[in-house]
């Protein structure tokens, strides 16, 4: 890293990082149960930069640790790289799913999280990706990246047996991220699955219980796992997915 280069910030702050603060909840011995194995995005005493560990982000000038700096390449323009953040975000998700090539895709809402997990699902050469989403407008955006479009406000019947008909065979989806965070979203996630698929939860959910039946994964050996927020790798995966082509540079630019 060069002066004069283009840089995304990776803007968590963890365990090692405690130098650089004063007054803060950061481990004094940087090693926190989660940072000792290297899973920094959830370390124990995380901030995230304008959440609570630094302020400025919008500022003319900011100071940050040289690790949390990433090189943008010539490349990727500007406007495509203050994406790479959010992106992301959604890139983690996949990343930790397993995703494996010529999968199959469900994603529950097309807000920027799920528009970005559609991107992420393609930059990880997925063979389809559904959006179920009922506000048109995302529809639309879902749409212009790539995915298929359900609006489950229009079904009559049961919006999950129209869902699965739209997946490889009828038989479910072997992947499913909710991005939206209401219990029936997840509910969907999971009937959608196909039998040993991955539910993926990307969305931050508020403080109220939800009734969850655990034999609905137990019997088909489905997983049911969480992501949150992201690491240096996963920034460096979406320029990486950008300089190849495998994340499509100018629809990004519109999502």
């Amino acid at each position: 890293m060069d002066v004069g280069d283009k840089v995304a910030i990776e803007p968590t702050v963890f365990c090692s990082d405690s130098p650089r603060f004063q007054n803060t909840n950061l481990s004094k011995d940087y090693s926190c149960a989660p940072c000792s194995k290297g899973l920094t995005n959830i370390c124990d005493y995380a901030g995230i930069c304008g959440l609570g560990a630094q302020d400025g982000g919008l500022a003319e000038k900011f100071v940050t640790g040289a690790r949390h700096a990433i090189v943008i390449p010539e490349s990727i323009p500007l406007e495509v790289g203050a994406l790479v953040q959010p992106i992301a975000v959604s890139w983690h998700a996949v990343r930790i799913s397993g995703f494996k090539e010529d999968s199959s895709a469900l994603v529950l809402g097309g807000g920027a999280v799920g528009l970005a997990a559609i991107l992420s699902c393609f930059g990880h050469k997925a063979s389809m990706v559904v959006c179920s989403e009922p506000s048109k407008r995302r529809r639309e955006s879902a749409e212009k990246l790539g995915a298929h479009v359900f609006d489950p406000s229009s079904v009559d019947g049961d919006p999950i047996k129209e869902l699965m008909d739209l997946s490889p065979k009828g038989h479910g989806f072997d992947y499913c991220f909710d991005c939206s965070g209401l219990e029936i979203t997840l509910h969907t996630a999971i009937r959608a699955a196909t039998t040993n698929g991955t539910i993926v939860n990307v969305a931050i959910w508020g403080s109220d219980s939800i009734n969850f039946y655990p034999m609905e994964i137990t019997k088909t050996e489905k997983r049911l796992m969480g992501s949150m927020c992201y690491t240096r790798e996963d920034f460096e995966g979406v320029l990486d997915a950008f300089e190849k082509g495998n994340i499509d540079v100018d629809k990004t630019k519109t999502m």
